[in-house]
């Protein structure tokens, strides 16, 4: 089967956890792959501004799939799909995030706004400067998906009030992502590899955490990094070197690709 798309998740696989420095090989890598012709696409939980540091670090995708691909757009940033959370289930998570004190921002088009700030949020949501520790100004926008800062526990009981109308994956250790329900980057990536004209067997996917999995599972190959998280490894196609480790280019050569 010959690969025509290949999808990167960014922070943990493009870049290194401890450091987010991006990995030269893997930069170099994704050039080489759009020099054979093949399409790259980047599958991240970021939001839509934060994944535009790709191209200062070298690296000009295709397409994006922002906000656990529930937004789409082309390599320069033009949205060409946009999933919703409905306002009722937008309505409720605030006013049960609010009365629990659960950490809680959203991610809109126009930006990332928090609705609930904890302590807990802030180490976690002042890594981007352009982040609102407000809501957004426009109480009758949607976000495109939300996350939480919690403990495990916390987030399970969250579940058990919310489980039948989004789900909620792991993003960090207590991050976790709120999605439109029967949604993930799975979803999105086969909207946008349709969009493409490309079959999901020919795609390679990689990723290194619980937002990954159902993509890894999605697509022809999936690549889990060495230093993922053991459920994204368990349902990879392969394991690969840690990220660190050149995981990205070693995988692209084991597969005969590069």
């Amino acid at each position: 089967m010959e690969f025509k798309a290949f999808a990167f998740d960014i922070d943990g696989t493009l870049t290194i956890p401890a450091t987010r420095e991006y990995v030269k090989s893997a930069v170099e890598a994704i050039r080489q792959l759009q020099a054979k012709g093949k399409k790259v696409l980047i599958t991240t939980g970021r939001p839509l501004f934060a994944v535009t540091e790709t191209k200062e670090n070298g690296i000009y995708p295709d397409y994006y799939a922002c906000a656990n691909a529930h937004l789409l757009t082309d390599g320069d940033c033009n949205i060409i799909f946009s999933k919703k959370i409905d306002k009722d289930v937008f309505d409720d998570v605030n006013k049960y995030c609010t009365e629990k004190n659960i950490g809680l921002f959203w991610k809109f088009e126009e930006g990332v706004f928090a609705y609930v700030v904890t302590d807990a949020l802030l180490s976690f949501f002042l890594r981007a400067p352009n982040n609102s520790l407000t809501p957004h100004p426009d109480k009758d926008a949607l976000p495109n998906s939300g996350t939480i800062t919690c403990e495990l526990e916390v987030k399970n009981q969250f579940m058990e009030v919310f489980g039948d109308r989004v789900e909620c994956v792991r993003g960090e250790p207590d991050i976790y992502d709120i999605n439109a329900k029967g949604y993930s980057k799975k979803t999105g990536l086969g909207i946008l590899l349709d969009m493409i004209g490309v079959k999901p067997e020919e795609c390679m996917a990689f990723g290194d955490n619980e937002n990954d999995v159902e993509m890894l599972e999605y697509v022809g190959v999936g690549v889990c990094m060495g230093d993922g998280t053991e459920e994204c490894k368990q349902h990879a196609d392969y394991v690969t070197s840690a990220t660190y480790d050149d995981g990205i280019l070693k995988a692209l050569q084991h597969f005969n690709i590069l």
